[in-house]
């Protein structure tokens, strides 16, 4: 091939790739608009053991350490920014992808006009925005979205792929979000009589995801287990599920039957538990005092006594089924407190006073972001909208099936959400405020749909 003929093939090709590239870098500071109003990325109260986590390289008992490599991978000791710059860009990047297979025309302006309503009308930028892996859940989605529906090379699949098990790893719940809507969707296909002649297709590219979805708890037994906590997928799990069962009132009728055969440590605490997740954190849990370690043989052996009594199985499965239809309505906002007070900033502050005096000058630490009540209710009133508008178009029969199949992966997730967090952790509105705004995309996307669509009608 002859330098002219090379230079024909690929710059036509390069110039396009750094087109949308660009256009991708610029458009992702759209999402970015709460950290550059806060002066600084959001921080929650989880996020300085994920920051210190990466600086260290040490795996926390209570959380995975794939956020913790994320960070690492685009802080590069330089700047928190690059890190929530990144979640912005691969936000885009997947809502740029999945515009291209609704939209072969106006790709540019439909992508514009998609980001700007999320930006300005959803939770999506202040997730983006937030030192935090819960912008990867709603991620996910998109992600099994695209990968299912769209023809597209193999490096970019191959990209598609290394971006979900970089985000699988990130929460020990992803992996369990996956495997729901990938088998729900694989339901979807097998009986929806549109997709039969796809159907071939689309179940080999769901096998391909599985198989992703898979390394995700074998790199987190794998990781506790060169930390030294053994082949186990959570080390904490034991105190997390006690919490539960506590929680569901579970634990205090359990203690009183118990107690007066075996004198558990937890004896001492019958009728006196912190609720919610008091008994995890709080300082005067029994869990503290005893600590997490020195708990877990007594935890097994209780959890593992309730959880073969058909009686407390019973109650455990009527509370998390209130807890997830509770938590699948819970589509509000939450405040944004300066963390100034947790025990891992000072630790931070040895290996980054930098970014710790940058963080110290914002309005998150200031205490001005305490009250978000407008935000809150803005979100909510443009989510259950949303709703409503969907299941009218729904009904009146305006979607194809394309769109059928996204809203219903959209709806997948949310209940499997729900069911996953509600009952393996709890009744928390960050939970469900991680992929709400996934709702009003649906109709910002089929709303742009027919507009864009009449538009072309009407010029033929």
């Amino acid at each position: 091939m002859s330098m002219q003929s090379f230079q024909r093939q690929f710059w036509p090709k390069f110039r396009e790739f750094a087109k949308v590239f660009f256009y991708l870098l610029a458009v992702s500071f759209i999402l970015l608009w709460p950290a550059i109003w806060n002066g600084y990325p959001l921080f929650f109260s989880d996020s300085s053991k994920y920051i210190l986590s990466s600086i260290t390289r040490q795996v926390p008992n209570d959380r995975p350490i794939g956020y913790s490599y994320f960070i690492r991978l685009f802080f590069g000791g330089f700047t928190l920014w690059t890190v929530i710059f990144a979640q912005a860009f691969f936000t885009v990047y997947l809502l740029w992808k999945a515009v291209g297979i609704f939209f072969k025309k106006h790709r540019y302006k439909i992508h514009l006009l998609t980001v700007a309503c999320l930006g300005f009308f959803t939770l999506a930028p202040w997730m983006a925005s937030q030192m935090m892996p819960d912008i990867f859940s709603g991620l996910l989605l998109l992600i099994i979205f695209v990968f299912t529906t769209g023809e597209m090379k193999l490096a970019e699949r191959c990209f598609l792929v290394f971006l979900m098990f970089l985000f699988l790893i990130t929460h020990n719940a992803n992996f369990l979000l996956s495997f729901g809507v990938l088998a729900l969707t694989w339901v979807c296909l097998y009986f929806k009589k549109s997709f039969a002649g796809l159907r071939k297709k689309y179940f080999k590219r769901i096998g391909v995801l599985a198989i992703v979805t898979i390394f995700a708890p074998i790199f987190f037994v794998f990781s506790n287990y060169h930390q030294g906590y053994g082949l186990t997928l959570n080390p904490s799990s034991h105190v997390f599920m006690m919490s539960r069962v506590n929680e569901a009132g579970i634990l205090d009728d359990f203690l009183l039957t118990h107690c007066s055969e075996v004198h558990y440590f937890l004896c001492d605490y019958q009728g006196h538990f912190p609720q919610d997740d008091g008994f995890i954190w709080d300082t005067q849990s029994p869990a503290n005092i005893e600590g997490w370690d020195n708990a877990k043989p007594e935890y097994d052996d209780i959890l593992h006594q309730i959880f073969t009594n058909p009686r407390y199985i019973f109650t455990f499965i009527a509370d998390s089924a209130y807890r997830s239809s509770k938590l699948f309505f819970m589509w509000g906002m939450d405040n944004y407190y300066p963390y100034d007070s947790d025990p891992q900033y000072p630790k931070i502050l040895q290996f980054s006073p930098s970014e710790f005096s940058d963080y110290s000058q914002t309005r998150q630490y200031q205490g001005q972001f305490q009250s978000v009540d407008f935000f809150a209710l803005t979100y909510f009133l443009v989510v259950f909208l949303s709703a409503v508008a969907v299941a009218w178009m729904f009904f009146r029969g305006l979607f194809d099936s394309q769109e059928k199949f996204f809203i219903f992966e959209v709806l997948a997730l949310f209940a499997i959400n729900s069911v996953v967090l509600g009952t393996l952790s709890g009744v928390y509105g960050r939970y469900q405020e991680r992929i709400v705004w996934l709702l009003p995309l649906s109709l910002f996307l089929f709303a742009a749909g027919k507009i864009f669509n009449k538009k072309i009608s009407a010029k033929k």
